[in-house]
């Protein structure tokens, strides 16, 4: 299945229902075809596929939001009554059927077995899911890692931590019945740095043409590095700051999308994100 004409359709994630029919989701980019079943990244470029035992596709369906690279459908598994759950990240205010997620971080997407929406549940944050499983108590389980000081998997019980460094990992458990986090493990911090996520660029989206300012209370030295959503360094550079406020200009040559912004001082190290478009 698949369109062998796709530059860009990974899947990230596969997992098998009782009656042994196959779910799948992933990324595309443009448009894909799955035996006959176009879709088109206008609707978001994330898709889940549900195929029977024999192979052959039953239904696909996307979501999400086309106008961004740089976030995925990373997990699919079933619960205990049949439904579907999809887990991954978001950048920027995504379409799950009917149902809104605003903003970014980690979220998990509820459907029946014919593809529909039921529900929708994100985290706030730089954080990114990787995997993700339905323990034999119906509870939903998310791991990936995560970004900066601060970040939380509940909005309403604002459940955060404090990674004290510049990057770590999460666990987090989800009872299904109540989408209430209920549980997290974080590694301890190993870190000297104070992080601070509120790194001031602009403009914000940008060109490639951005400033970070920055006000210190000291003649200091700061190393700025720019990574990709993949966490890899593209850029780096140092520069000297002088007490008050400090107005840096940076210039990247790269693809439209996301970038996290790391600018390390004596004590401090700041983070944040620019979007490239």
């Amino acid at each position: 299945v698949g369109d062998k004409e796709q530059e860009f359709s990974p899947v990230y994630g596969i997992t098998t229902d009782a009656e042994n029919n196959i779910y799948a989701c992933g990324n595309f980019k443009d448009t894909i075809s799955f035996n006959g079943t176009i879709l088109s990244d206008d609707a978001g470029n994330f898709f889940l596929l549900k195929l029977n035992s024999d192979g052959n596709v039953i239904w696909a369906k996307n979501f999400g939001n086309g106008n961004i690279t740089g976030q995925a459908a990373s997990s699919v598994n079933i619960d205990s009554v049949g439904n579907i759950w999809v887990t991954g990240w978001q950048l920027v205010n995504s379409n799950y059927g009917t149902v809104t997620l605003n903003g970014e971080g980690v979220f998990a997407v509820k459907f029946d077995t014919a593809g529909n929406v039921l529900e929708g549940i994100k985290g706030e944050g730089l954080g990114t899911s990787y995997a993700s499983e339905i323990d034999n108590e119906g509870n939903l389980i998310i791991s990936g890692a995560a970004e900066g000081e601060v970040i939380s998997f509940d909005d309403a019980e604002g459940y955060e931590y404090s990674s004290g460094s510049s990057k770590g990992f999460f666990v987090l458990r989800y009872y299904l019945d109540s989408d209430t986090c209920i549980d997290t493990i974080i590694p301890e911090a190993i870190s000297e740095f104070k992080i601070i996520n509120d790194l001031v660029i602009s403009p914000n989206p940008s060109n490639g043409y951005f400033s970070i300012i920055y006000e210190s209370n000291t003649a200091e030295e700061a190393d700025i590095e720019i990574y990709d959503v993949a966490g890899k360094q593209i850029q780096s550079s140092a520069s000297h700051v002088y007490r008050g406020e400090n107005i840096i200009p940076v210039h990247i040559e790269t693809a439209p999308g996301y970038y996290t912004v790391k600018m390390r001082t004596q004590k401090q190290l700041y983070v944040s994100r620019v979007l490239i478009e």
